[in-house]
């Protein structure tokens, strides 16, 4: 996964990009596929920690919009019969899903601390609403690059860390 990430700020305000690619296999017991592609998030953050002297941490809630273009390459489905173990369905090759669209909305929660001068350690929450998208014929939107999974209900809940360096301060 390739990824970069901008943030903007003046006072308090933070306007975030993001952008990224993703080759990602998928491995579950009745399918296998890998979803290609990329995608872009843009939102707003509001930075509620107030800094004392010359620090530069943050405690922010934002809001961001997600879209994402890709493709599924389906190489394996597999299923059996219900009550009847001996009977099912096997298929392996190659079947490609293409023009695969999806978008999404995202609340996030971060904690930003500066551990050297201009580096800090990041670490954040998010939870995540898919909007909508195209589906493949006969088959659903499992993973989309940027939202991850997804499920039946259609939110997803990420939890991560990173580092960071700033800027110009």
């Amino acid at each position: 996964m390739d990824a970069a990430y901008l943030n903007l700020g003046y006072r308090n305000h933070i306007l975030e990009l993001f952008a990224g690619k993703e080759q990602m296999p998928y491995v579950h017991p009745t399918y296998t596929f890998v979803t290609t592609g990329s995608y872009y998030k843009i939102g707003y953050a509001y930075n509620f920690y107030e800094n004392w002297g010359h620090m530069h941490n943050e405690i922010t809630l934002g809001l961001r919009y997600g879209n994402a273009g890709f493709s599924y390459d389906l190489r394996r489905i597999s299923y059996a019969a219900p009550n009847d173990i001996m009977s099912g369905y096997e298929w392996t090759g190659h079947r490609q899903y293409n023009g695969l669209h999806a978008g999404w909305m995202e609340v996030s929660a971060t904690l930003k601390a500066e551990i050297f001068h201009g580096f800090y350690l990041d670490l954040f929450l998010s939870g995540k609403r898919l909007l909508g998208g195209s589906k493949p014929d006969g088959f659903d939107l499992l993973y989309v690059p940027g939202f991850f999974r997804t499920n039946v209900s259609g939110f997803g809940f990420g939890l991560g860390y990173g580092v960071s360096y700033r800027f110009g301060y």
